[in-house]
């Protein structure tokens, strides 16, 4: 699995791009127009080159290639063309390659997601309420914060009175919605409706705040946003150290990328905080790459990845959601055309 990706400098004002796999093994490279500093890169971290990624003809990203080969036979994916000698796996226009084969890739499993409940009027997240249970969720994710809470407390009963929590789980998300001053008169509330865990209670950059919510809350906290822009790891471990929160929502897109989100997971997972992850309104081409790494990630609970039917105007993908559950169909195709 390739997730951090590094710059080689090349020529005298350029970069050969390598990408390492998780295990820190094996490298793939793009556009190697110079095979020196490929080898030397891949020697001096003990790598194994097994990708090259070529994107156009031009010498200065193509003139490392024979060497390369020689030097350890990687695949060499390109465009089909004859202006490029080496071309081991060609691909044209419309052509679809997947980044992490798996279960899922193939059809043979699928990812368990919630249905997510967009804030609105009472009326409008009723329906949309109806239009979940309809299709087969067994989880809820509804946003809160925005509206009277007495308000969304009522709906919130209206379901639970429904469902019991094994027939339904409810998480919620506040955005950042509740004040301090009376969150825990809420939590307390919410714990009545057994509630499974709330997303950012209060705003960010409050840790001390969250951090005594969190040694107190009846229900478990799910950070969310409060990790959006901490890419240093020392600060990372800081946050977590301080604030102890139960659950980390994870957001690839907005977190640094995979290799970051991988990161987080890491942390969390030496501090015993549970996580999950969740989409950022990528359209499906960003909700299938995050997807695939997401299974690839081994999980079982519920992930925040239905938010590809929130467009209305989304590419046409192999994603599909079925009774509550994400699956990637072999019988459908991509439609890039534009």
């Amino acid at each position: 699995m390739f997730n951090s990706i590094h710059p080689i400098p090349a020529f005298l004002d350029n970069y050969i791009w390598a990408i390492t796999d998780q295990q820190n093994t094996e490298l793939a490279v793009v556009d190697p127009g110079d095979p020196a500093p490929v080898i030397q890169y891949a020697e001096q971290h003990g790598l194994t080159l097994s990708h090259i990624l070529i994107t156009h003809h031009h010498k200065d990203h193509t003139g490392g290639l024979p060497e390369l080969q020689r030097y350890s036979q990687p695949r060499v994916i390109g465009p089909c063309s004859t202006q490029i000698q080496g071309i081991t796996e060609p691909v044209a226009d419309a052509d679809t390659f997947e980044l992490f084969t798996s279960s899922f890739t193939t059809s043979k499993d699928t990812i368990p997601i919630n249905g997510l409940v967009w804030m609105g009027a009472i009326d409008f997240m009723k329906t949309q309420i109806r239009e979940k249970i309809a299709q087969g969720y067994g989880c809820l994710k509804l946003k809160i914060g925005a509206l009277e809470f007495s308000n969304e407390l009522a709906l919130l009963k209206e379901i639970r009175n429904e469902f019991s929590v094994d027939q339904m789980i409810i998480r919620v998300d506040a955005n950042g919605g509740f004040s301090p001053h009376d969150v825990m008169d809420k939590l307390e509330a919410l714990a009545d409706l057994e509630i499974h865990s709330i997303e950012q209670p209060i705003k960010v950059n409050q840790h001390y705040v969250l951090s005594e919510i969190c040694s107190k809350t009846p229900i478990p906290i799910a950070l969310d946003e409060e990790l959006i822009g901490v890419f240093d790891k020392k600060d990372r471990e800081a946050l977590l150290d301080t604030i102890n929160p139960q659950f980390i929502v994870l957001k690839p897109s907005l977190l640094g990328g995979f290799s970051s989100s991988q990161q987080w997971i890491q942390l969390a997972s030496e501090r015993s905080i549970g996580w999950w992850v969740t989409s950022a309104l990528e359209s499906n081409i960003g909700l299938n790459a995050i997807a695939q790494w997401t299974y690839q990630l081994g999980v079982s609970s519920y992930q925040g990845l239905g938010t590809g039917s929130l467009f209305s105007n989304n590419i046409d993908s192999p994603l599909e959601v079925k009774q509550g559950r994400l699956t990637f169909n072999l019988n459908s195709e991509w439609n890039t055309k534009f």
